[in-house]
């Protein structure tokens, strides 16, 4: 008797690249080559998804490094000043609540 050998489908072998990219996207790549998916619509539907996905992700990567790279600049400035370990905390602590105090303030204006 001879084994079975299953066979890839066509639609097995089109998911292969996409399922290359939610692991590329996974790992950390924001910007990986998009396959290319002639002829079936809910593929290219899907790989648009992701590509939005991957540059909504690396937006967010980028807002979030500037904000720290203010942080860290606030928290050098205090050290060059002198400022006790303690009004640096406080210092930091104010600048967070303001922030996120201004961003909520800002989300409700937007939805109104």
């Amino acid at each position: 008797m001879v084994a079975a050998v299953p066979r890839v489908t066509l639609a097995q072998d089109r998911l292969g690249p996409v399922i290359a990219l939610i692991t590329s996207l996974a790992q950390g790549d924001l910007h990986p080559d998009l396959p290319v998916i002639d002829g079936d619509p809910e593929l290219e539907a899907v790989v648009l998804g992701l590509q939005m996905l991957a540059e909504e992700l690396a937006a967010t990567r980028t807002a979030m490094s500037e904000r720290t790279t203010e942080l860290e600049a606030l928290n050098n400035g205090l050290t060059l000043l002198n400022v006790s370990s303690f009004w640096q905390d406080v210092t930091r602590g104010v600048v967070l609540l303001l922030a996120v105090s201004l961003d909520q303030v800002r989300v409700r204006l937007q939805e109104k």
